[in-house]
């Protein structure tokens, strides 16, 4: 319940704040913002595989041993700082490249873009720390303080751009330090709630590419870059072949429907330290997965038909001239897409908890051969229509493929 809550808060923030900002902002504006806020979404779920790599060790570590939690931690702490500072360094170097040869902005706009994507670039270390911090609580199992955490970090990334907007400040720079800015008080937040166990301990980063820890974490990095990238950064991908109105709808329709994945996301967060701990004992491990993902599979399908009607029956019952067919063909398509990747979270924790990321990893990159040999064509031809195409049918190969090596592995 902990866990649903700490995802619920972050998606209604998310759910009143974006249609405020379309309203409020031009298109042009929005998709920018959108972008940014991208950025800060796709380091609030992705660390580099750290999190999740120190939540799978830590539920193996005896609850006695505090030592040896404190070393994992803390070596865990250095990886994280030290890769969040590679990122602003690769993050803002590239974003000239970005902005003058694949974003559609005007000569006017270009430095004041190309700024706002340098400041953002300053919120990732702050990120990945937090994000590393919640995975520690999550591998205690202290589910409460790790998603009162998620909350602050959740919902401070939309309420924080859409309170500088409201007070007339409506320029990408400023919305940019808003979003950076939030992500260091949601570190200052985690830092004070895990403050209470962290002790610190002299260490270094171990560099031995052979130790379990960080085979398992390069795996995970590997995994977890691609499948994060295919759900929050396609839109860059994206933008490079829409017009700004079009990639707003493409945009915000996928912001909205996503905040459902955060209930089977925390359900996931939840059995990823129980399925470690019980993986030993087959039986027990397979009958929690099948009891959760049944759970999973009555919700997303009510989800689904809940999309569904509002978009083909309320809305045009209402007659809301903003929602064309064209935007609604949009987000039934991406609803469908949304209801698959519901499915998959469980078959993924899954396969890591049963210490098999390389496998998961092999998976997401056929899955990036296929998207890269496929994409750019449909995007072409059939544009938003075509992108949302891409993104749902992958989405549907994903769980095929993982649901297909669950049964493999507990066969």
């Amino acid at each position: 319940m902990w866990s649903i809550a700490g995802s619920a808060f972050p998606a209604l923030s998310a759910l009143a704040s974006i249609p405020i900002l379309l309203i409020l902002l031009d298109y042009r504006l929005f998709s920018l913002t959108s972008l940014l806020l991208s950025i800060g979404i796709f380091f609030f779920v992705y660390d580099f595989g750290i999190g999740r790599t120190v939540t799978y060790f830590s539920s193996k570590i005896p609850s006695g041993n505090s030592e040896e939690r404190d070393a994992l931690l803390w070596q865990a702490l250095l990886w994280s700082l030290s890769i969040g500072i590679i990122s602003v360094v690769i993050v803002a170097g590239f974003s000239d490249l970005l902005v003058d040869k694949w974003l559609k902005t005007t000569l006017e706009h270009r430095d004041e873009t190309v700024l706002a994507f340098k400041i953002a670039a300053w919120g990732i270390p702050a990120s990945i720390l937090a994000h590393l911090l919640r995975g520690v609580l999550e591998g205690r199992q202290d589910f409460r303080a790790a998603n009162v955490g998620k909350m602050i970090s959740g919902a401070s990334l939309f309420i924080l751009p859409l309170i500088v907007v409201g007070i007339g400040h409506t320029t990408l720079v400023d919305i940019s330090w808003a979003i950076t800015l939030s992500r260091y008080l949601a570190l200052l937040a985690y830092i004070y709630i895990a403050g209470r166990f962290m002790r610190f301990r002299r260490t270094s980063i171990a560099m031995d590419f052979r130790s379990p820890f960080l085979k398992y974490g390069m795996w995970t990095a590997v995994a977890g870059f691609i499948s994060s990238m295919f759900v929050y950064g396609d839109r860059f991908v994206v933008a490079g072949y829409l017009d700004p109105q079009a990639l707003s709808a493409y945009i915000a329709s996928q912001d909205i429907l996503i905040r459902y994945l955060l209930v089977p996301w925390a359900m996931s967060t939840v059995l990823l330290p129980q399925l470690t701990q019980t993986m030993h004992l087959k039986e027990s491990a397979v009958t929690i997965y099948q009891r959760h993902q049944t759970k999973i599979q009555w919700m997303s399908l009510a989800f689904l038909l809940l999309v569904l009607t509002v978009v083909w029956a309320f809305v045009p019952a209402v007659n809301a001239s903003f929602l064309s067919e064209y935007v609604q063909v949009i987000i039934s398509v991406q609803a469908v897409g949304i209801f698959f990747c519901a499915l998959a979270q469980l078959p993924l924790i899954y396969l890591y908890a049963a210490g098999k990321p390389k496998l998961v990893a092999a998976i997401f990159v056929f899955e990036l051969i296929l998207y890269g040999s496929i994409a750019p064509m449909v995007f072409e031809k059939y544009t938003g229509l075509g992108a949302s195409l891409v993104w749902s049918g992958r989405l549907i190969l994903e769980y095929l493929i993982l649901n297909y090596w669950v049964r493999k592995t507990i066969e």
